[in-house]
């Protein structure tokens, strides 16, 4: 079955001007995705949800390499494109414009590859950009990447996650271990991880009449309004497999919504749960138990995080 890869994470999505594939250069073959032959990549859903993308460039390059390269790359507009090396096929047209989830091509090992693999790259008016961005280190405190000689300064580009450096001072966290969260009477592991260094997780269980751990984060919101939600999964050897199923219900001001959360993809991340309506105060919630369907899988509770659109 092929496997959909999220090739764009997220950038910027505007329309312009197309640029060619003149200038373009093979990544290292040592940094990539590993994948196997012939799955699917995919324009991400996200990365051109709001405007339309345009194919800059598909086609194959001569990079001095065994074999020319596959490569499509893709306008977002605003400066910004991402690139897709290695693909064994190519499924996308030049000029053409494309929505999240077409299909790009197939993955592949052309090129200077040493196996099957996807190279994204992301670029910044024609210059090398890291995505992540840059939070800065006791050790490093400046961005390095602008004194490379093909780099530009890193921005945090994926808009459906918040960046890890500290998180906008207007942003409300309930963490695992302040007073607005709460935890049922039960039997709960602990693990020194996640948000503050600290996180509850449980035994998953098939059926809500086992279910005895419940967690409830209840923010005190200064304002009504739209927020956007994040949950923080941490990563821990737990000796078992984290779930794929965790199952969070948001109670906003218009109903209840219910999330299904894939922790075992999501570790060291904060992953999003949508954006809602809240009333002021502290009468929106969100809700997790262990209830998964996964018996014997970890389920995570660390901090949740109300972020004002």
């Amino acid at each position: 079955m092929a496997d959909s890869l999220s090739a764009d994470p997220g950038c910027p999505s505007a329309s312009g001007t197309t640029g060619s594939g003149s200038g373009i250069r093979e990544p290292s073959p040592r940094v990539g995705r590993t994948r196997p032959q012939q799955t699917s990549a995919a324009a991400n859903r996200r990365g051109c949800r709001y405007r339309a993308c345009q194919v800059a460039f598909a086609g194959t390059l001569d990079t001095g390499c065994p074999t020319p390269a596959g490569l499509v790359v893709i306008d977002h507009g605003s400066g910004y494109r991402t690139l897709y090396w290695h693909l064994q096929s190519i499924a996308a047209r030049e000029g053409s414009v494309i929505a999240g989830g077409e299909q790009l091509g197939t993955v592949g090992s052309t090129g200077c590859s040493s196996g099957p693999h996807l190279h994204l790259g992301v670029e910044y008016r024609g210059r090398d950009t890291d995505p992540y961005g840059w939070c800065g280190s006791a050790a490093v405190p400046e961005d390095p990447w602008p004194t490379h000689p093909a780099g530009t300064p890193s921005h945090w580009l994926w808009i459906d996650f918040p960046s890890p450096c500290p998180l906008p001072a207007a942003a409300v966290i309930v963490d695992d271990q302040d007073g607005r969260f709460t935890a049922s009477p039960a039997l709960w592991y602990e693990a020194p991880v996640g948000h503050q260094d600290h996180a509850f997780w449980a035994i998953a269980v098939g059926q809500a009449h086992a279910s005895t751990h419940r967690g409830v984060w209840r923010p005190d919101l200064p304002e009504a309004g739209y927020y956007f939600l994040y949950a923080y999964i941490p990563w821990y050897d737990t000796g078992r497999p984290d779930t794929v199923q965790a199952r969070y219900q948001v109670n906003h001001a218009n109903g209840r919504t219910t999330v299904t959360i894939d922790q075992a993809h999501s570790t060291g991340l904060w992953v999003p749960l949508g954006e809602f309506y809240f009333n002021a105060g502290g009468k929106g919630y969100v809700y997790l138990d262990e209830v998964t369907g996964e018996e014997d899988t970890s389920v995570w509770f660390d901090a949740v995080v109300w972020v004002k659109r």
